[in-house]
């Protein structure tokens, strides 16, 4: 009975000796094929199945403890260990979603929050996004992770308080650099990991497949390669221009998030072709995500582009400032549109940043026609429940697309020296700021007015976009319909009410005062451009910015005044 004992005892030592010489050998030809790891600590060189086979029994217990000493840690900012703890959690609870979703999660938010500076919360937030990679490489194609990663890049790199920082720290370590990435004396790795050659184009690794595509797929149905920037291979063609001055953490966002989202989409067939909604056939269920809702996780590569559209633009005209020799410090977008407005040829001073300022405003344009082809695809799907925040940000698209075009034209038309061209440039520019300026004007009449205001003051008698007389009340679901050259004087009579009908309190109330603002500005801008333009070209006008008659409501006992501002406004009140 002994001996038998003593014989298992041996062959289980010999077989975790063979399991650890087996995989030294993997690791050594693996090492030989690839290259040494990018990054990573002695842990990452175990896997899940080498620890459960060494601890047994001991497994569930020590991963109680782990959790316990790791928070315990954390709540007294001891993050000495934590980040070993945590790795060796993940490593014993491989299977588990909602372990490694929270993990991101803490690793991120709650450990980032404990960094005394900024460049130490920019680590930790890159060890959850690595935290998440290596989770990705060990269960791929997993909805959760794909989600979970994109929301790191999407919104804590992205869309945080300290955004500025991490935007233009990420798109400089994403470039070529020598030595690609290291780690400090304590094994923290401050830097991501380089994405790009020298010419600015995603190196060739991140962009190989792996997964071959299902023969009886549909051709038109979305599919995941497996490659690691599948979803960023588009804006790498020589059309796009790869990215010249790094990748910015939208643009990770949308790649991790578009692939969950292919992964959480069902596939419908009808009549041979691929179609959307709930029509047509199963051809193949799609994941379904353990915390998120499938209209959530549908959304995100739309709304994720339409930032990333917007953060491009908002660069572009930081870079104005810097070329029109303005400090940019921390001015706040308002600050950014006004300061260059009406800054011209004879106000630069620094034309180095020219170029890069034009590629934000083109590559602007181009995403908000993806975010717009997005979010079409995604009402499409079925879920047009949240419609109305759907065209609210669809309108938004329209306004920021017509700005950029404007603002790129703009600075094309001051920087050349060719008189022909300069002219070309100003016209797109002028015809451009009135889009803008109509397209802002109309966010705010149909989505940031109130109900009350739009009841007494928007009118029953309008004209429509093709001049016809309309003999109904305009509405914040029909005034799209509107001749936009009217929006300018309908939206001076919402302020007149708001400014002359104070409440009881002697309080005016307008619950959209720092929305309208936001907008305010854009149209501001857009005005003080097209008077720099007139005066450059000598050309008076467009018919486009003329501004056609309107009746206003009636007001009960209030009507006068309206009609006063209106008076003032329009050649007549009446048609």
């Amino acid at each position: 009975m002994q001996r038998s004992r003593f014989g298992i005892t041996l062959l289980l030592l010999a077989s975790i000796l063979l399991v650890g010489v087996a995989r030294n050998f993997a690791s050594a030809q693996q090492h030989a094929l690839v290259g040494a790891a990018r990054s990573g600590n002695r842990l990452s060189s175990l896997n899940s199945f080498t620890l459960g086979l060494v601890l047994g029994g001991l497994r569930g217990p020590l991963v109680m403890i782990l959790w316990v000493n790791s928070e315990n840690q954390k709540a007294n900012r001891d993050l000495e260990d934590v980040n070993t703890e945590i790795e060796l959690i993940r490593l014993l609870q491989p299977e588990f979603d909602s372990v490694h979703i929270f993990q991101i999660w803490n690793k991120a938010y709650n450990v980032s929050a404990q960094m005394a500076n900024v460049p130490n919360k920019y680590a930790a937030i890159l060890d959850a996004i690595r935290y998440g990679r290596a989770v990705d490489r060990d269960r791929p194609d997993n909805i959760n992770i794909e989600q979970a990663i994109g929301d790191l890049y999407a919104q804590k790199l992205g869309n945080s308080a300290e955004k500025g920082y991490y935007t233009q720290q990420l798109r400089h370590d994403t470039r070529a650099r020598p030595g690609g990435t290291s780690a400090d004396k304590r094994g923290i790795v401050n830097h991501h990991e380089p994405l790009l050659d020298d010419a600015g184009h995603i190196l060739p690794e991140f962009l190989v497949p792996t997964h071959e595509r299902p023969a009886d797929l549909p051709a038109a149905a979305e599919w995941n390669d497996g490659s690691d920037l599948q979803y960023l291979k588009q804006f790498d063609s020589p059309d796009w221009g790869g990215f010249p001055y790094g990748v910015p953490p939208y643009a990770l966002g949308y790649n991790y998030l578009k692939r969950a989202q292919v992964l959480g989409s069902d596939v419908r067939v009808k009549d041979g072709k691929v179609v959307y909604g709930r029509e047509g056939t199963i051809f193949r269920y799609g994941q379904r995500h353990a915390q998120l809702s499938e209209s959530v996780i549908d959304s995100r590569p739309a709304v994720t582009l339409k930032s990333w559209c917007e953060q491009e633009a908002e660069e572009g005209q930081r870079l104005e400032m810097e070329i029109f020799g303005l400090p940019v410090g921390e001015a706040d977008r308002g600050q950014i549109e006004r300061s260059t407005a009406q800054l011209t040829a004879a106000n630069l001073r620094n034309k180095s940043g020219i170029e890069h300022a034009l590629f934000c405003y083109d590559r602007a344009v181009r995403l908000a026609g993806l975010s717009l082809t997005e979010y079409a695809r995604h009402i499409a799907s079925g879920y047009a429940a949240n419609v109305e925040t759907y065209d609210s940000h669809q309108d938004a698209l329209r306004a920021g697309r017509a700005m950029a075009i404007a603002d790129a034209a703009y600075l094309r038309a001051i920087t050349t020296n060719d008189p022909a061209e300069r002219g070309r440039q100003y016209e797109i520019a002028r015809a451009s700021y009135v889009d803008a300026m109509q397209a802002n004007l109309l966010e705010i009449l149909r989505y940031y007015t109130e109900d009350h205001v739009v009841d007494v003051v928007y009118p029953n008698v309008w004209k429509d976009r093709h001049g016809i007389m309309r003999h109904e009340k305009l509405t914040k679901r029909n005034v799209s319909d509107m001749d936009p050259a009217a929006y300018q004087k309908l939206n001076a009579a919402v302020e007149y009410f708001l400014r002359t009908h104070p409440n009881a309190q002697g309080i005016v109330e307008d619950l959209h005062a720092s929305d309208r603002a936001d907008f305010s500005d854009a149209i501001s801008r857009s005005q003080l451009r097209l008077n720099v333009i007139q005066a450059a070209t000598h050309v008076g006008p467009s018919s486009r910015n003329a501004l056609p008659e309107f009746l206003p409501a009636s007001i009960h006992g209030r009507a006068a005044p309206l009609v006063s501002i209106f008076a003032t406004l329009t050649t007549s009140c009446l048609p």
